[in-house]
């Protein structure tokens, strides 16, 4: 039996930065699509939300505690109406052989790999990580969150077309959820939690949040290739084969 507990918080922001999709057309004839990953992340925007995390998570191992003699816990991250696994076209035209009659025939005749790895021949890997903050106590709206996270915000490059997201879909707040600001003694005692809070300072080394750039020739690049941190990291993972067995 397993049992769940969903965290609360009262607002959200996305900083997952810029998302950059380039390509040269001329050496790209004979890939038609791009299989995009989308990952998901999420931060702790101060150290009262980690506060009130810590409690609320020790509140509901303590109630379940004694409902079986073997007691297990653990955290997933969820974004609503994330969709993990994307295929996206970058042509006009599909290549041959891509449709259901000749995905049914090969998966007829028991070839249905060879298939798989021909129409993987005709894409190209890439992978996305989307970053959310969160906090119970504090909105991540207000003109100083803008100006605080702008080097963070959303934006869609694709084929040199700049794409700005809204505000209304970077912060969002719960109508749920009542917002109750933290006494000066949460405040104190959450301190000791300054390192789990989402690091926007400019001293740091951010190189995780740079251009994320794929250009589709006959591998995966990015524009940093000393880049240490999850999203090229990942990325790079997958640069000795040009297929996704998935």
């Amino acid at each position: 039996m397993s049992i769940q507990f969903f965290f609360r918080y009262y607002s959200s922001r996305d900083v997952s930065g810029l998302f950059k999709l380039n390509y040269d057309k001329s050496k790209v004839n004979d890939k038609f699509y791009v299989k995009l990953e989308l990952l998901s992340s999420i931060d702790f925007a101060d150290s009262v939300t980690y506060n009130d995390w810590i409690e609320q998570k020790e509140k509901f191992c303590e109630e379940n505690r004694y409902k079986d003699i073997y007691m297990d816990f653990m955290q997933k991250d969820i974004i609503e109406g994330l969709t993990t696994y994307n295929l996206i076209n970058i042509t006009e035209n599909n290549p041959y052989g891509m449709s259901i009659f000749w995905y049914i025939f090969f998966l007829f005749i028991g070839f249905a790999q060879i298939y798989k790895i021909y129409i993987n021949s005709k894409c190209i890997y890439k992978s996305f990580k989307l970053r959310k903050i969160i906090s119970t106590r504090y909105d991540l709206s207000t003109e100083e969150c803008d100006i605080k996270y702008k080097k963070f915000d959303p934006v869609i490059d694709f084929e040199d077309e700049t794409i700005q997201i809204s505000k209304d879909k970077i912060a969002n707040i719960s109508n749920d959820f009542e917002q109750k600001l933290p006494t000066q003694e949460e405040i104190e005692n959450a301190q000791k939690y300054n390192d789990k809070v989402f690091d926007f300072s400019q001293n740091k080394e951010d190189k995780e949040y740079k251009d994320d750039i794929i250009i589709l020739k006959n591998k995966i690049g990015t524009n940093d290739e000393d880049n240490n941190f999850d999203n090229n990291n990942y990325e790079n993972n997958y640069l000795k084969a040009e297929l996704l067995n998935k």
